[in-house]
């Protein structure tokens, strides 16, 4: 009986994990997460990678204003840098930060 108990526990949990994980692949990652892994993407030159990440800490938190000027500079670009397209979706927040930094130098 223990055994079929500790099964329907499993089972429902895994059955929880997979309904998270295919709304948002990253639920586990926080806003500080996505702004780590989008600068070291900015630090590697991918620039596109560094964008995508910085829009799920936006997403995340929104009202850090770190990651409005992070976003406001990806739609300029470095110094002489054309940029063609540079969207920002506004979604509801899906978690909480206690700072945020952009650092240039």
């Amino acid at each position: 009986m223990r055994k079929l108990w500790l099964m329907g526990v499993l089972c429902f949990l895994g059955l929880l994990f997979w309904q998270l994980w295919t709304k948002e692949p990253y639920f586990y990652y926080s806003a500080h997460d996505f702004f780590r892994q989008a600068q070291g993407a900015l630090q590697q030159g991918d620039d596109a990678s560094a964008l995508a990440s910085a829009q799920r800490a936006h997403q995340r938190q929104p009202q850090n204003w770190d990651v409005a000027d992070f976003l406001a500079w990806c739609q300029s670009g470095p110094p002489r840098a054309r940029v063609d397209d540079c969207r920002v979706m506004e979604e509801k927040p899906l978690g909480d930060l206690e700072t945020f930094q952009v650092r240039r130098g």
